[in-house]
């Protein structure tokens, strides 16, 4: 974040036999938030087990929320940073299901996100009013919609990525030949 500065993970949380509970987890640059999460993971931690220190309920219900705040300050800096710019981006995501059936959505939206040309050594269009809502399950993940303002033209992007079992490790070696495969959308 540069010199004299660092990000902050704050966490208000019980760890017992139902799980873990955030009752406030923020991440925040100083006294600036940056993301609040809230919720619970059945997660256990297993202290009669000499092997496994973890337990996870298969079954029981998956509850976490994500949010982001407003801070200008931060995402000045990451502009001053990354050479990327990024105004009023906001930020609401939720994991629910369980872990062996779990599903998500986020929406992600900012009023302008640009590079910087000389930082990234070439002029890409600036992109606007940007808002967009992904899903996933253990299905694949379902970019419902995604529009932006490029050169004054609205764009619209939907798109579908299935999660096939026997090709994901191609997703990890290789994910842009797993996107070309597996996902189709439209522009």
């Amino acid at each position: 974040l540069g010199e004299g500065r660092a990000a902050q993970i704050t966490l208000e949380m019980l760890l017992d036999d139902e799980g873990l509970q955030i009752a406030k987890g923020d991440v925040s640059e100083g006294e600036l938030p940056i993301l609040k999460i809230t919720g619970s993971i059945p997660l256990t931690l297993k202290l009669d087990s000499p092997d496994e220190y973890w337990g996870f309920d298969l079954e029981k219900a998956l509850d976490l929320q994500i949010t982001s705040e407003s801070n200008p300050v931060f995402w000045q800096q990451i502009h001053e940073t990354v050479g990327v710019e990024v105004r009023r981006p906001v930020i609401n995501g939720t994991l629910s299901g369980s872990w062996k059936e779990p599903a998500g959505d986020i929406e992600v939206g900012a009023d302008l996100i640009r590079l910087n040309a000389e930082r990234w050594g070439t002029r890409w269009p600036e992109l606007r009013r940007i808002k967009a809502h992904l899903s996933g399950s253990n299905e694949g993940l379902v970019l419902d919609e995604l529009t932006a303002r490029i050169s004054g033209q609205e764009v619209r992007v939907s798109g579908l990525l299935p999660l096939d079992q026997k090709k994901l490790i191609l997703l990890r070696d290789d994910p842009w030949s797993y996107l070309r495969q597996m996902g189709n959308g439209k522009v």
